[in-house]
């Protein structure tokens, strides 16, 4: 019993720390965007803060979030950032980005926690596979093809983060309910 306590206020520590990290980066990244222009790097920052955190604490689920955050990061630069990309690359190359997030996934996991989730090449390779088929053409319809992926994605990954977010909160409810 004893032993049980000391572990769950050692979980209720590590998330103070991962929260008060992931909470200091937001706010000195909130002080540089009135500062710097860097509005364009705040996801790829919040990306590699998640994951930076997620690998210290050895956290999965932030881990996955990180290196998703950290890809999209990546895709938002190649349309806002430095680098002066061609308009009609700008999607397929966005898509490679979001692809390398995915391939992260399974590297990073590896490292930090000893499992792999394998599970993650398949998305990785549905968008490789899009951004090469945006990439070689500018059909008409594949372009809304394209499209219509992109609005399922957004739907599936609004889905995905509201189930995270409920299997979040429902232990700390649990765990409540018995004190």
């Amino acid at each position: 019993m004893k032993q049980n306590i000391d572990c769950k206020k050692d979980n209720l520590r590590s998330l103070s720390i991962a929260s008060g990290i992931i909470l200091i980066l937001l706010g000195v990244t909130a002080l540089l965007v009135h500062r710097l222009e860097v509005d364009a790097y705040l996801v790829l920052l919040a990306g590699a803060g998640l994951l930076a955190v997620g690998s210290v604490f050895k956290k999965t689920v932030l881990i996955v979030i990180g290196c998703l955050l950290g890809g999209t990061g990546m895709g938002i630069l190649v349309y806002a950032g430095p680098w002066n990309i061609p308009t009609g690359n700008q999607k397929g190359l966005f898509m490679l980005c979001i692809a390398i997030g995915w391939f992260l996934i399974p590297l990073f996991t590896r490292l930090f926690m000893g499992k792999t989730l394998w599970l993650a090449f398949v998305p990785g390779v549905v968008a490789v596979i899009l951004a090469g088929t945006v990439l070689a053409t500018n059909d008409f319809w594949i372009m809304h093809g394209f499209l219509l992926i992109r609005s399922l994605s957004a739907l599936i990954t609004a889905i995905e983060l509201i189930l995270i977010g409920s299997a979040l909160i429902v232990p700390w409810r649990r765990m409540n309910k018995h004190h």
